[in-house]
């Protein structure tokens, strides 16, 4: 499979080529992070961390499954509980050949489009500290990665899903 957009970032002084692709993620590869387009009324769920606005998700944790890993991570960033429907869209392919970490050398980041019945009150933590609703098309003004080439492939692709 080829993937929809492909390039490299420097990370922590390293290389790193992350690739786009659509559908289902390669079974060999560790899944790293989960993260979640989450639509409540035709608009798009954002969060603020120390690091700025992001989708929610993260990494899941030993023994948990990539659908338990997604559940716990949108209660913990967005107060979103189960009442939802989620598909997987698509998965970022990520090669670190210098990553000593528990992410190995090459791992997947799974992106899943959650489709919300209601969106419960949000409550700031040490974490996150604000939930915002906004248009898609606004994306890239909160995102830093969403003009890059895999973060266009991904608007792509969730657009490409919601029709």
């Amino acid at each position: 499979m080829e993937p929809l957009a492909t390039e490299v970032v420097n990370f922590d002084d390293r290389n790193i080529t992350i690739s786009w692709f659509s559908g289902n993620p390669d079974p060999t590869l560790k899944v790293s992070q989960v993260s979640a387009y989450c639509i409540y009324k035709g608009k798009l769920i954002i969060v603020r961390n120390k690091r700025g606005w992001a989708i929610p998700g993260g990494h899941p944790e030993e023994g948990e499954s990539v659908e338990e890993a997604l559940a716990r991570e949108l209660d913990e960033e967005a107060e979103i509980k189960e009442r939802y429907k989620s598909k997987l869209i698509g998965w970022m392919k990520v090669s670190d050949p210098q990553n000593e970490g528990v992410e190995g050398k090459s791992s997947s980041q799974l992106r899943f489009l959650v489709i919300l019945s209601d969106l419960p009150e949000f409550i700031p933590d040490d974490e996150i500290f604000e939930r915002k609703l906004i248009d898609i098309d606004e994306f890239d003004q909160y995102i830093s990665w969403a003009n890059s080439p895999t973060g266009k492939a991904q608007i792509m692709t969730l657009k490409d899903n919601l029709i």
